[in-house]
């Protein structure tokens, strides 16, 4: 089981990795929720934070990395599917409800 998520790992990591800083992703990187989120812990040490954003057919989460300042939003489909959806540095923390607005525009 561990030899198949380290090649997950290592499939998924490329593909995070060339979506652009800071941006958008032209055409979301998507895989299983627990794969995504074992991606995002072990290759970019990020961890969910509090800001989330929850509607009939999805949930958002923001992911971020206090040390390194990457970030990366997440959205979560009904059927067990992650999609990155942007992604960036220089994570600082939410500040003011500016996460929550960024959110609110998805």
């Amino acid at each position: 089981m561990k030899r198949y998520a380290n090649m997950l790992l290592c499939t998924a990591a490329p593909v995070l990795a060339a979506l652009p800083s800071g941006a958008r992703a032209d055409e979301p990187v998507c895989m299983r929720a627990g794969e995504m989120e074992a991606a995002l812990i072990d290759w970019y040490g990020e961890y969910p934070t509090p800001v989330h954003r929850e509607t009939a057919s999805a949930t958002i989460r923001l992911w971020a990395a206090p040390q390194s300042g990457t970030w990366t939003m997440v959205k979560y489909l009904i059927d067990g599917t992650a999609c990155v959806i942007a992604e960036g540095e220089d994570w600082g923390g939410p500040k003011e409800g500016d996460a929550l607005v960024a959110l609110a525009r998805e």
